[in-house]
Order: structure tokens, then sequence, then C-alpha cells
């Protein structure tokens, strides 16, 4: 008899905790990425290195397994495959069609937006070039450039005018499946995040969690704070809002993470959703804040187990990115000793080691890692993410001196960022060690 196996939809640094998860209550696990150096490849019992968006091939690839579930955490691209995989093989709680299309399709989402009568701003989204060019000259000021079916900020970029739109809308289309391209008026306010989880139509759990910035021109987040400094009166519209969003999308149980802007006047913006648990440590922030394992309450849905997603604690929390601006070879990471010895300092990931090409910090995927940390005291917090900043450097080979990763807080400025390597690496023979730590 086959072992009773959970697909896990993308083998990335967000998506190796749902392996964990599988392996802590026994369940094999068949990965697919379609990058064979992908970070998790090591934790999948059996791996697919193919594309997360062909239903068919990984249908037919997993035909002889004895499927239990099908997951896509933090990957929006894959929610429309973990739906119709699960639709053909009879698994539990299938996505709606309405939720998976809002999910990669933000025009979709923009519709749902108008449909509850809430605040929409100016929208274009075409294939042509020069009715793109004309949308953001139209909107008078600065305008965001981005994939209509993208995610993780691939291919997002503010704009001016006329200033840098034309090469916008190449980069943008350079990682669009459809090439359908959005030019949107630029919302200014507060970002945040809300990582919820639905059951019984109801966000049993409804995390708002206030994000920084690198600011424009890709707007990557670089540090998530929880709870966000709201009034209780905002945060319940926010907690109404979620509702009624998963009520028009037809999703009534599972996690749903949305991210929206909240302007001067207190107005509650929403830009984009996704049907999943979210990335970037969101469901480790969760864990922090509030006591719940989101991850296991995934999983438990996906395989149509009863799942608690009820909140038993109220801590601040906050994560924190770690990455470079510039390119190149990672030499040294500095810093670390002085980290782990942070009391506020719960665990820390790290996706790459000295020797490792790293990225410039233009998406999401291009992270070096993240750091959580926790404390009673939201202000004692603050203090000690600033003085991670301040105290950690990354030397990149051919530098002279170790430089910062330049990050922006919520009322502090530019400073030195960045994460350690310290901690065990699971067993991998590919793909980039993952490492995670934890202070003493």
């Amino acid at each position: 008899m086959s072992t009773p196996t959970l697909l896990v939809l993308g083998a990335g640094e967000d998506q190796a905790s749902a392996y964990l998860e599988a392996r802590r209550r026994g369940l094999r696990t068949v990965g697919v990425d379609m990058r064979p150096d992908a970070t998790a490849v090591g934790l999948a019992d059996r791996f697919l290195a193919m594309t997360t968006r062909d239903a068919d091939g990984i249908d037919r690839s997993v035909r002889d397994d004895q499927l239990v579930g099908v997951i896509a955490p933090a990957s929006d691209a894959a929610i429309p495959t973990a739906r119709e995989i699960a639709l053909r093989r009879g698994l539990p709680e299938p996505t709606s069609a309405r939720a998976a299309e809002c999910s990669v399709n933000k025009t979709a989402f923009r519709a749902v937006v108008e449909e509850l009568g809430q605040p929409a701003y100016f929208s274009v989204t075409s294939a042509d070039t020069d009715e793109l060019i004309e949308a953001a000259r139209s909107v008078g000021g600065r305008a965001v450039v981005k994939p209509a079916d993208s995610s993780g900020s691939k291919g997002v970029a503010v704009v001016c005018g006329d200033t840098g739109v034309a090469e916008a809308i190449i980069d943008a289309r350079a990682v669009s499946v459809s090439g359908q391209i959005m030019v949107e008026e630029y919302v200014d306010g507060r970002p945040l995040a809300v990582e919820a989880f639905l059951s019984d139509g109801r966000p049993e759990l409804c995390l708002v969690a206030e994000r920084s910035t690198t600011g424009p021109p890709h707007m990557i987040t670089t540090t998530h704070w929880a709870p966000a400094r709201l009034p209780a009166g905002q945060l319940e519209a926010i907690h109404t809002l979620i509702g009624d969003v998963a009520a028009r999308i037809e999703h009534p149980d599972g996690p749903l993470n949305v991210d929206l802007v909240l302007t001067a006047d207190g107005t509650p913006w929403m830009i984009e959703m996704g049907a999943r648990l979210g990335g970037n440590g969101m469901p480790q922030l969760v864990g922090l804040a509030h006591g719940v394992d989101t991850v296991a309450a995934a999983v438990d849905h996906a395989c149509g187990v009863p799942f608690d997603v009820t909140p038993t604690r109220a801590h601040a929390a906050a994560t924190y990115i770690l990455h470079v601006e510039q390119g190149g070879r990672l030499e040294a990471l500095q810093g670390v000793e002085r980290l782990a010895r942070l009391a506020q300092v719960v665990d820390f990931q790290l996706f790459a080691s000295p020797g490792d090409a790293v990225r410039p910090y233009t998406r999401a995927a291009h992270k070096l890692g993240y750091v959580l940390l926790s404390d009673s005291d939201e202000d004692r917090l603050h203090r000690a993410v600033e003085d991670i900043r301040r105290g950690f450097a990354v030397r990149l080979q051919g530098e002279v001196g170790a430089r910062g990763c330049e990050c922006r807080i919520p009322g502090g400025t530019s400073g030195a960022g960045g994460g350690p390597r310290h901690g065990s690496t699971p067993s991998s023979t590919t793909g980039p060690a993952l490492v995670s730590g934890r202070a003493p």
C-alpha cells in the first residue's frame, strides 16, 4: 500500500515549513518547483522539476501517488493548479474558482473591490504599450506598473509621468505569463498586510501587520510589525472587510492573505490578495503574535482535517527581511554573535552562505533570509530591530569594508541590516542551504 502523500506546489524558502509539517505528522511529500536548486528541494521525499502552473503534467506525474491533499503556500501562481488537481483527484477543500482567479489575476480582484463598494483607484490593464504609457501619463503623478498575473513583487515599479514607464512595462512583461500589464494610481499611505484564516465563513484569525518597504521604485517589504498600531475601530473595520472579501470570492475556509494601504483619513484601499498562506515568514509571525500555527492549520485544511486557529495570545512581533541592495558574491556576514545575544530574537532563517551569488532586492524572492523577533513591549521590539540594522553587515567579494542592507522601518531612517548564519542545515543534496537558528 502506498504512503499517504501531500503534494506541495513550490519548493522555495516560503514552502519549507509545509514540508517540515508534513514530515512531523508522517506524511510523504511530493514537491514541485521549476528550479531544481530551490531552497527546500531536499525536504521533499520526491521532487518534480517542473512549473507549478502545469496542472496536466503534475497530475500525470502523481497518478500513482496516494494523495491526501495538495497545498500551495505563499504561491499565487500555483493556486489554480492546486484547485484543478484537488478537483480531479477528489481531494478535500478545493479553492473556489473565483478565489483562484483573484489570486492570479489582479484585474479580477479589482472587480471584487468594486462589487463590494470599496474605494477603487484608477487602473488600466492592457497588453498595448502605447495605451499603458498614456494611462501612466493621465495619472498626473506617481503610478505603479506591474504584471496583472504575477506575485512576490516581481516586475513592480513606481514611475512618475513619462519617466521610466516604457522600461517598467518591458520589465513587467518579462515576468508576465499573459502579457497583460497594469498601470495604476499610486495610493499613498501606510502599507498593511493581513494574514487571515477563515472558518465557516468567518475570519477566525485576522492578523493586521504594518509593512515597511524599500520605497520606490520597487516597494519590496523589509519589515512586518504586528500588531499594526491602529485604533480598535479601524482594526474592526479591516476584519469586517476581510470577511466581506472572503464571502464574495466564495472562500469560507482556509488561509487568505491581503495587502492594503491605509490612507491618512483612515480609509483602507485593497491592493491584491492570495487565497494561501503569506510568505516572508508571515506564518511564523502569526505564531509569535497570536500563538497559532497556521502552517499546521493549512495542512489540516488541505487534507480535510478539522483545524483550530483560535488566537491564544496577543504579543508584539516582527519579521525583519535580510537583503542586499546590490548583487555580487557573498564573502562574509558580520555581527552574527551580537544578533544571537539579543533577547528579542526568537529565530532566524538564512538562505545564502559565503561564496553564494546574491541578487539585489528587487523582488521578494531575492531575500537573503529573515529574523523573527518578539517582545511583550512594542517599543523595546522596535529598538531591537534598529539594533540589528546597526549591528549587522554584509561583505561582498571585491568590496572594501562591509556594508549593511538599506531598509526603512516606521519612524526610522535607513541603516544597516542583514542576517546570521547559525544553527543546523537540513539534509539536502541540491539547492542552497536552508539554515535556521535560535537565540540561546
